[in-house]
């Protein structure tokens, strides 16, 4: 038996922006807030 799930990882430090669109999207969700720039998340 195998399992599947979908996972999406937002990052920003303005979570609100994160709340937003997931209730725009009718998503249900975590918003985590980015407290440190990290080398992969600068782009």
């Amino acid at each position: 038996m195998s399992e599947f799930s979908e996972s999406y990882h937002l990052f920003s430090t303005k979570q609100n922006d994160g709340i937003t669109l997931l209730r725009r999207a009718w998503l249900r969700g975590f918003v985590y807030h980015l407290a440190e720039k990290t080398p992969s998340s600068t782009k």
